[in-house]
């Protein structure tokens, strides 16, 4: 009889928990709670930079790739030189600033089928800028998102003293994304010679 008034007496009585005790599961539990957060937070912060990331390495390859485009098919002809390419020997014109290049793309809806491009970099926007000129307006096209900050945008002459029938130029760009600190960055240059040589035969 003893024996169950005890066993009744050990497992059954009315427990509960101190002050102390309760504070340390509340501690525990707010520190786990805290931690789970923070791995959270820095999961959606490396997802949103490899996003970022990705999203510049597709701009810069697209703007690249359309500008190799179009001044590998641009060629020095004889119609709207002296207006675009202020009698550049080459098959494109670069302003003293060299932000900027002027470029005859042949057309065969226009008029003498070229058409006078611009590509230069806006110092309001930060964005990459194609503008046809000649038109009433000129059109003018971002070639660049607003999600992208173009820090730098150089146009150099590599062969400028070896002749203009195999024209060349080397574009460097430096770009880097808007709203994310640190922002992912990029570099990218490339040297690009007209397709068609400038031969008169």
């Amino acid at each position: 009889m003893k024996i169950k008034k005890f066993i009744a007496h050990a497992f059954f009585k009315n427990t509960g928990f101190t002050l102390i005790e309760m504070m340390v599961a509340v501690a525990i539990f707010f520190i786990v709670f805290v931690g789970i957060i923070g791995i959270f937070v820095s999961a959606i912060r490396v997802q949103r930079y490899s996003l970022a990331s990705q999203y510049l390495l597709d701009q810069a390859n697209y703007t690249v790739d359309y500008m190799s485009r179009m001044l590998r098919m641009a060629k020095k002809g004889l119609t709207l030189t002296g207006e675009c390419l202020d009698d550049s020997p080459y098959n494109y014109f670069v302003p003293l600033s060299g932000n900027a290049i002027k470029f005859q793309k042949p057309n065969a809806r226009e008029v003498g089928g070229v058409v006078c491009k611009e590509i230069y970099l806006d110092a309001d926007t930060h964005q990459l800028m194609d503008r046809e000129i000649g038109r009433t307006p000129d059109e003018e096209l971002p070639l660049t998102s607003s999600k992208i900050k173009v820090t730098k945008f150089s146009v150099e002459h590599p062969n400028e003293t070896q002749g203009s029938n195999q024209p060349m130029l080397t574009i460097s760009l430096e770009m880097e994304s808007v709203g994310l600190n640190p922002a992912p960055k990029i570099k990218i240059q490339t040297t690009i010679s007209q397709r068609d040589l400038n031969i008169i035969e």
